[in-house]
């Protein structure tokens, strides 16, 4: 029985790691429970989940995958049976698909975006500040200090995806380094005024690119309102204005952390 468990734990490992790729959200944390709470669920129910949420996950690897031989592999694992292949060879051969998945994902959200800027640069107001990587639009214009390239500005932002999925959000004003933002962002926000507002459309390549928990080459859309043209960073217990610039938008990681409790 103990041998039966491990092989069906390492396939089911494999077909869920896929989701490490694809842009899928990662889920929110479980709270941890109680040794004293008594968990009650319905077994046969949160089976059947666990085999939608294998099939979302194996969609990744595109057409490549069988789901009636998946189905199979399983069924024999429940029973006991010997495995088609080692586990070594078929973690690599997964590796390779995965691989394939997120190159083929990477190449048609490249083209959507660039297919985006093109149809979003004849829109009215839009201005295309790099042509064919970064365009914004002025919803709010501004009449304060003017942020220039080397300012750390305060700052209220949204980020979303091209279909309005957002992905990260400020939450409060924040101050934020632009020589550390992505550079997409940094470019936008230069040249705004205080009170003013944009919205920046910015290309993969000045964005995360496809070193990213999001779809590989994703366009980004950001609505960004400059309350401070600049916040010299300075060490200040307890005040708003002293947040580490790490928790903003600059880097891939800095979203990665906060995408759980602000995804929609």
């Amino acid at each position: 029985m103990q041998r039966k468990g491990k092989r069906y734990s390492i396939l089911l490992s494999a077909v869920l790691f896929a989701s490490a790729y694809g842009g899928e959200e990662q889920p929110e944390s479980v709270p941890a429970t109680s040794d004293t709470e008594k968990q009650e669920f319905d077994t046969k129910k949160v089976s059947r989940a666990i085999g939608h949420f294998v099939k979302k996950n194996l969609d990744v690897m595109g057409s490549s995958v069988d789901g009636e031989e998946v189905l199979r592999g399983l069924r024999d694992a429940f029973d006991g049976k010997e495995a088609p292949m080692d586990e070594t060879e078929c973690m690599r051969i997964v590796g390779t698909m995965r691989e394939e998945a997120s190159a083929r994902l990477a190449s048609k959200n490249l083209e959507e975006a660039e297919a985006f800027l093109a149809d979003n640069r004849a829109k009215e107001g839009v201005i295309e500040a790099d042509p064919g990587r970064l365009q914004y639009r002025v919803d709010r214009e501004g009449s304060g200090a003017v942020v220039e390239k080397d300012h750390s500005p305060m700052l209220r932002y949204t980020g979303r995806l091209p279909g309005g999925k957002l992905f990260t959000a400020s939450g409060e004003e924040q101050s934020i380094p632009l020589g550390s933002s992505i550079p997409g962002f940094g470019k936008g926000v230069v040249g705004m005024k205080e009170g003013e507002r944009r919205t920046l459309y910015i290309h993969p390549s000045i964005g995360f690119g496809t070193d990213t928990y999001l779809a590989p080459n994703t366009l980004l859309i950001f609505e960004v309102e400059v309350l401070k043209a600049h916040v010299p960073v300075r060490e200040e217990v307890g005040s708003a204005t002293a947040r580490s610039s790490a928790e903003g938008p600059p880097a891939e990681e800095s979203v990665r952390e906060r995408v759980s409790a602000e995804s929609e």
